[in-house]
């Protein structure tokens, strides 16, 4: 039997490719020359992030949904007492956060919150100096929250102080 050779596609090209009646989902060729692949969880609908290790092998993030990302960049002057940073997502659907940095120009504490009417602490409270703040990379997983719960954060402190946070929905 004679190999199957499923071709590499440009990014702008379509995802799929039919031969003998099967459909195949081959990597596609980005703009900058290397393969942008897509790999399905097992409801064959959740995309995933993947990426190749230093030793060339293939790593998926189990816990990281490509498809609904979020971003939030907050800058507050007073303090904040369980304001909402990321509505709830739905039933079935839950918050992850996965990349976190806060700085503050005066001493300070800065916690996360889930359930903004009724607050849980779920990461916190940190305390910091004047001039201080903290970078958790967005790599993994740092926090789940409960099923269609809403995100929030609460500080203390007067002075700027800000935070820039990363989480997916899945």
């Amino acid at each position: 039997m004679a190999d199957l050779l499923v071709p590499f596609f440009a990014e702008a090209a379509t995802a799929t490719v039919t031969i003998d009646g099967v459909t195949y989902r081959p990597p596609l060729i980005g703009s900058d020359g290397r393969i942008e692949a897509r790999v399905f969880g097992l409801d064959v609908a959740t995309q995933r992030q993947i990426s190749v290790d230093p030793g060339g092998r293939l790593r998926v993030a189990l816990d990281v949904d490509a498809d609904d990302y979020r971003e939030v960049n907050e800058a507050y002057i007073a303090p904040q007492t369980n304001n909402e940073l990321i509505a709830a997502p739905g039933a079935g659907l839950q918050i992850i956060v996965i990349g976190l940095q806060f700085s503050c120009s005066a001493a300070g504490t800065f916690k996360l919150v889930r359930n903004t009417g009724a607050p849980v602490d779920i990461y916190g409270p940190h305390n910091f100096p004047a001039n201080g703040g903290m970078v958790i990379a967005p790599v993994r997983r740092i926090r789940t929250l409960t099923a269609n719960q809403n995100l929030g954060i609460t500080t203390t402190g007067g002075g700027n102080h800000a935070i820039d946070l990363q989480a997916v929905v899945v």
